[in-house]
This record gives structure tokens, sequence and C-alpha cells, in this order.
């Protein structure tokens, strides 16, 4: 049941990417709401069940989301030091 709630919500989020504008805010919107309802279900998948896979999955989960902020926040001073030295 985990992985089925987890594979339609990935599912609409890649219709959602490829066919949907993504200048509408509805879209975001969805994909942030899809984004915690998948991060959810298997943090409470693993909670109910102890499954180590379910752990991993949520260890991988946290440590993307440490990684993409990470980087969204490096990436801009990166860049603007590169273009003040070219």
């Amino acid at each position: 049941m985990v992985f089925g709630i987890v594979f339609t919500s990935v599912a609409t989020t890649a219709f959602l990417m490829y066919y949907v504008e993504s200048e509408h805010r509805l879209k975001r919107a969805l994909e942030v709401i899809l984004m915690f309802v998948v991060f959810g279900v298997v943090i409470y998948g693993y909670v109910v069940t102890g499954s180590f896979i379910l752990g991993v999955m949520t260890l991988f989960i946290v440590a993307m989301f440490f990684f993409a902020f990470v980087v969204s926040y490096l990436l801009p001073r990166i860049r603007s030091k590169s273009k003040r030295y070219s």
C-alpha cells in the first residue's frame, strides 16, 4: 500500500511536469503537496511496519532534501563570485 501511494504520487508529479505549463501556481502547489504526501507516507509506513527498506528510503529522502537545500543556497553565491572574477 505504501509503495502504491508513493508511485501514484510520483506518476502524478511526472504528469504535471511534462504536460502542464510550469507557470501555473496550481501545478507548483500540487507538486509541493505531493512531495509532502510521499514523504509522509514513507515515514508512516516505516513507523507502522518498522521495515528496514522504508527506513533507508526515509534517510535517503531526508539526505536529498538537505542536499537540495544546501545546493540551492550555495549555487547562487558560487555563480555570483565566478561572474565577478571573469
